[in-house]
């Protein structure tokens, strides 16, 4: 079965300069495939995907990836990031 992460477009995407203005892209490849990988139950994938997305914005900080780290069955890693999304919303 071929992977469902497209490793070729995620590395074009990762390269890209930000110099300036909104970005073009509305959502990260990392975010859209980790969204996919979640509703076809495929946590641990997922999570993969959605760390490298945090990574590339730490500012955009997404529960999708606490509920994926939750369903692969890493509660302590998820109540982590769950209180880190609160303290950046309070």
């Amino acid at each position: 079965m071929k992977p469902f992460t497209d490793a070729v477009s995620t590395a074009r995407e990762d390269a890209k300069p930000v110099d300036f203005g909104p970005p073009s892209v509305v959502e990260a490849f990392s975010d859209s495939s980790g969204e996919m990988l979640l509703q076809l139950n495929r946590p641990k994938e997922a999570v993969g995907e959605f760390k490298r997305a945090l990574a590339l914005a730490r500012e955009t900080r997404s529960y999708s990836a606490s509920a994926a780290e939750k369903a692969s069955g890493d509660a302590a890693s998820a109540k982590k990031k769950y209180a880190e999304i609160r303290s950046y919303l309070a």
